[in-house]
């Protein structure tokens, strides 16, 4: 036993302390350990093991976060092309559905909207193709050598007049249905995906018309410009078509008064694509055909 158990149980028999002189007598004799006290040399010699054991220890640990770090940004990009692949892979397989079944509802939010926007894209960039093209009859016919380019100003253009006219449809689709049929389903969002979904044909129709514009074939080209037109128009009409009846007006006069409103919007929107037009040709030496793209002349 130790010396604190040998001097309780000292206590509990004899009923009292035990003395310096009975504790060594006791001690000698072997009645229980001697105390172990350790040198403060030793402690130190210990403490500081422990430290240079804890430096060892954290060494490696210190360049496993190093190494960390260095591989975040590979797999970053990593990540990020994965996520584009998959998103990309997600977009293709609606619009291959969409062109199967353009009038089917899904959950989709922007992928009809992505559609719309490549459309708007590939036109502006064939009135771009379409302006170098003309440009550079006009200097040879002038006798100018050097081939001259349109400026990018005719892409925005020709971007924001048809995106301006395809918004007008969108928008045409979205008050008829959300306020002369009433259809609280029918949200601005949602036209823009019904819209894109059901006019999804002309994403590949507006690539194609770019190619035949790039290799010179206008005609071919003029033709499929108003197929495009065609799909859009029909897409809008069959937008307009009466969807149940919340009203006291029979299906005909909402239908009509459908198709009346939708012509005024898209009217307005004519006009300002007209005089967009207009501004910007009377800025270039085409400025005397500025005359036909007056917005007073109508």
């Amino acid at each position: 036993m130790n010396k604190q158990d040998w001097l309780e149980y000292f206590e509990a028999v004899n009923g009292r302390e035990a003395t310096e002189a009975e504790i060594e007598q006791a001690q000698l004799a072997g009645e229980f350990e001697a105390e172990v006290v350790a040198e403060p040399s030793t402690v130190q010699e210990i403490a500081e093991e422990s430290v240079v054991e804890t430096t060892v220890v954290q060494a490696p640990a210190e360049k496993q976060v190093a190494a960390g770090n260095t591989q975040n940004t590979p797999q970053s990009q990593t990540d990020g092309a994965s996520q584009f692949k998959a998103a990309s892979s997600n977009f293709w397989n609606w619009l291959v559905d969409a062109w199967k079944n353009p009038t089917k509802e899904d959950d989709s939010q922007y992928n009809g909207l992505i559609t719309l926007g490549i459309t708007a894209a590939l036109l502006g960039i064939t009135v771009y193709t379409l302006a170098n093209k003309l440009v550079n009859s006009i200097s040879s016919a002038f006798g100018q050598s050097s081939s001259s380019n349109a400026d990018l100003s005719v892409f925005l253009i020709g971007f924001v007049t048809f995106a301006l006219f395809l918004f007008s449809l969108t928008l045409s689709s979205f008050i008829s249905r959300r306020f002369i049929y009433q259809d609280e389903s029918y949200t601005f969002m949602k036209s823009f995906a019904w819209f894109g979904r059901a006019t999804a044909l002309t994403a590949p129709l507006s690539l194609l018309i770019f190619l035949l514009v790039l290799m010179g074939s206008f005609q071919l080209a003029g033709f499929l410009l108003a197929v495009f037109f065609l799909l859009v128009g029909t897409a809008l009409t069959y937008s307009l078509l009466p969807v149940g009846n919340k009203t006291q007006f029979d299906n005909y006069y909402r239908f009509l008064i459908a198709v009346v409103l939708s012509g005024v919007i898209v009217g307005i929107f004519f006009r300002i694509e007209y005089s967009i037009l207009g501004n910007y040709i009377r800025q270039t030496p085409l400025g005397d055909l500025s005359q036909f793209f007056n917005p007073m002349s109508f």
